[in-house]
């Protein structure tokens, strides 16, 4: 999904899923989700912990994926 090392090296922890936006209608109505991009982090249950709507700068991604990790 991410190609910049410092992105994808954030990454490694994390189980990514990739929701296909136009299929997904159910998927999208329990998260919240209305329109990309957008990043969530889920914990076990599938509840929102954190999320980002829109485009995020990659060092701005980075600091907020790290912070996610703790």
């Amino acid at each position: 999904m991410f190609r910049r090392p410092g992105i994808a090296h954030a990454l490694v922890p994390l189980h990514c899923v990739r929701l296909e936006f136009s299929a997904d209608r159910p998927a999208r109505e329990r998260l919240d989700v209305y329109g990309t991009p957008v990043l969530l982090v889920l914990d076990g249950e599938g509840r929102v912990l954190d999320r980002v709507d829109g485009f995020v700068p990659p060092d701005e991604l980075a600091g907020w994926l790290e912070k996610n990790l703790h």
